[in-house]
């Protein structure tokens, strides 16, 4: 239907099936994003190691920046999560 400048398409209600398809879409998504973190946080990780093993920081901060990144990670992968579920639910809503 044409409204002025705007396009409105009635869309049908999404059945079980769907539904449950989108939440395999969804879980895969979130995967795929929890494999690239952690690929981020180990390529971190071997750039401190080698700036260390130039000594261009000491062995103390290589550990600082370990609990660092494991701070991020386990953040980020909180926020995924609530984010994940506020999505599955949103999906199952009828």
């Amino acid at each position: 239907i044409a409204d002025g400048d705007h396009i409105r398409l009635a869309m049908p209600q999404l059945t079980e099936e769907r539904r449950k398809d989108l939440l395999k879409v969804l879980n895969a998504k979130a995967e795929e994003t929890r494999v690239r973190a952690r690929r981020y946080r180990d390529e971190a990780w071997k750039d401190v190691q080698r700036q260390e093993k130039e000594k261009l920081i000491s062995e103390d901060d290589k550990y600082r920046a370990k609990e660092v990144l494991q701070k991020k990670m386990d953040s980020f992968n909180k926020e995924l999560e609530s984010v994940q579920g506020r999505k599955e639910r949103e999906i199952l809503e009828i």
